[in-house]
């Protein structure tokens, strides 16, 4: 994620010394290192049902820290070498010059309600025969028709330069959105109920969500309670 970028002088792998860096930063942070995505009197679902404008997830996890980062000032950064983006555009030349990325697969293994059915998003695809659709994601997906699929075919480095290029990004809550953050890419975001848009906007976010359901925003990560999950 760092390669390339100015800020960052160095990548230095920890897993083999995690234990050391633990102890580093308790010595700077003290025990709230030992629980980095919240702290363990309250789960980060009933922090954030407790606040009337929720937070983005940079700042929700690091609320228990001392940094004070604050929603309106977040933005992601990735960067590429001139060499490095110069073979990206060779290697995807076969690709229109104008095209978008879409990834109706979204992971469950957090939130089980964030999945959009995937015949909605070939609907989507049937529906814009004018655009170019390419599907991003990993090997074993369900892949929709009439597009181009290079699921599992893309390293992370890869999948930053195709969003980067892309014209717009479709796709649930997730990596594809933090991405074109980084880029001021067009995002359209599919939102589930249970989630706040709060919780991962940028200003090119554009967030497409139901309120068919009384319960929205309930923060739910286990299967939806409601029948046929209206949100």
């Amino acid at each position: 994620i760092f390669e390339s970028n100015p800020k960052v002088s160095k990548n230095i792998g920890i897993k083999k010394n995690i234990s050391f860096f633990n102890k580093l930063l308790r010595g700077i942070q003290g025990d709230r290192v030992l629980c980095f995505n919240f702290n363990k009197k309250i789960s980060p679902e009933n922090f954030q049902k407790k606040l009337l404008n929720p937070m983005h997830l940079a700042e929700l996890h690091s609320h228990h820290w001392s940094l004070n980062i604050k929603s309106q000032d977040i933005k992601n950064e990735i960067c590429f070498s001139s060499d490095e983006e110069k073979k990206l555009e060779e290697k995807y030349s076969f690709l229109p010059e104008k095209f978008c990325i879409i990834q109706p697969n979204s992971k469950l293994s957090y939130n089980k309600n964030k999945q959009w059915k995937i015949v909605n998003f070939q609907k989507v695809v049937d529906g814009t025969r004018n655009l170019f659709w390419v599907q991003v994601g990993s090997k074993g997906e369900t892949v929709l028709q009439n597009v181009i699929n290079i699921t599992g075919q893309t390293s992370l480095r890869e999948l930053f330069f195709l969003v980067k290029k892309a014209h717009l990004t479709l796709s649930g809550e997730g990596l594809i959105n933090h991405i074109a953050g980084a880029f001021d890419v067009s995002s359209y975001v599919v939102l589930s109920g249970s989630q706040h848009e709060n919780l991962a906007k940028y200003s090119n976010s554009i967030f497409i969500k139901s309120n068919k359901c009384k319960f929205s925003t309930c923060w739910e990560l286990d299967d939806c309670k409601v029948g046929e999950k209206p949100c």
